[in-house]
């Protein structure tokens, strides 16, 4: 099962968006519930990258993508 979480705090200044575990709709490689979850994931991940390297925001973005985990946090 794919677990997202998405939490911001009262100011709404910070974000962390937290994508876990796997769908299981198919095995590794070929199961496009995953690539579709992971694919998301990675374009929030570089949108914020983006940002952070055009000085929107206030520190540099905390990034950690690998299997079955994406967390993304910015400022």
């Amino acid at each position: 099962m794919i677990n997202v979480s998405l939490k911001t705090d009262a100011s709404k200044r910070y974000l962390r968006l937290k994508v876990r575990g796997h769908a299981e709709m198919d095995v590794k490689g070929k199961d496009i519930v995953c690539a579709s979850a992971t694919i998301l994931a990675y374009t929030v991940a570089q949108a914020v990258r983006d940002m952070g390297n055009n000085k929107k925001l206030s520190i540099e973005p905390v990034i950690i993508l690998k299997d079955g985990l994406a967390t993304v946090s910015c400022v």
